[in-house]
C-alpha cells in the first residue's frame, strides 16, 4: 500500500482498485456501441430475425439501456441510415448548390465528397439497401421518407434557370438509381476503380437532370 492510499477509506481504495465509480457512458456513446453490435447481426441474419435481446447481449448492455437510446428496432435502423447516408446527403444539399448561376465544378466536387462519405460506412449502406428491398420493412419506410425529404428540399432550391420539368417522383427515382450505383460499387469490393466508376455514373444522372438545357 502506498503512502497516498494508506490514509484513504477502505471503500475508496476498493473503488479505485476494482474500477467502480467510473463515469457512466452518455447516450450518444451507448448508441454507437449498440449500432456497432447490431450491424453485423443484421447483416448475417436480417433485421427481422434479430431480437432486441440479442442486440443487447452482443453490445453488452441492458434492455433499459437499449430503450434509453432507441424507442425500438426501427429507431435503431433509422439511426444507422442517418449516420451512413442521410448525414452525407444533408451535407451535400446544405451547401446551397443550386444557385442561379451554378458552379458545376464545385457541385461535382461536393457530389464526390458525398459518395466517399457514404462509401466509408459500406456495411451499413449494404444492410439498408438489402433490407429496403422489402416494401413491408422498416428499412423501406426509412429510405422512402429520406428520399421524400431530400426531394422536397431539392424542389425548394431549384432556381428558374435550371431544368424545371422535374417532380418529386422523378427526383426520388434518381436517388434510388444512385443508391443502386453505390451498392453495386460495394459488391465490387470498393476498389478505387469501382468507386470512381460509381461516382461518375451517379454524377452523370445528376448532371443530365439538372444541368442539361431543355430542348
Amino acid at each position: 500500500m502506498t503512502k497516498d492510499t494508506a490514509n484513504m477509506p477502505d471503500t475508496l481504495q476498493t473503488c479505485q482498485q476494482d474500477g467502480r465509480r467510473k463515469k457512466r457512458p452518455g447516450v450518444e456513446e451507448q448508441q454507437q456501441v449498440i449500432v456497432g453490435a447490431a450491424i453485423p447481426l443484421f447483416l448475417d441474419e436480417g433485421t427481422e430475425a434479430v431480437s432486441i435481446a440479442r442486440i443487447c447481449k452482443q453490445a453488452n448492455v441492458s434492455r433499459p439501456t437499449f430503450y434509453r437510446c432507441f424507442d425500438d428496432k426501427g429507431a435503431l435502423l433509422a439511426a444507422i441510415y442517418q449516420q451512413s447516408v442521410t448525414h452525407a446527403v444533408s451535407e451535400f444539399l446544405a451547401d446551397e448548390l443550386f444557385a442561379d448561376t451554378p458552379d458545376i465544378q464545385h457541385i461535382r466536387l461536393a457530389f464526390e465528397q458525398m459518395y466517399q462519405a457514404i462509401f466509408a460506412d459500406a456495411d451499413s449502406v449494404a444492410l439498408l439497401f438489402r433490407e429496403s428491398a422489402n416494401p413491408n420493412s422498416a428499412a423501406y419506410n426509412i429510405v422512402y421518407r429520406a428520399f421524400e425529404n431530400a426531394a422536397d428540399k431539392l424542389l425548394g432550391q431549384l432556381p428558374q434557370g435550371m431544368t424545371r420539368d422535374v417532380d418529386k417522383t422523378c427526383l426520388m427515382s434518381v436517388m434510388a438509381a444512385n443508391q443502386w450505383i453505390v451498392h453495386n460499387a460495394i459488391i465490387q469490393g470498393l476498389s478505387d476503380d469501382a468507386k470512381q466508376t460509381a461516382i461518375e455514373a451517379g454524377w452523370q444522372l445528376v448532371r443530365r437532370l439538372f444541368f442539361t438545357p431543355q430542348a
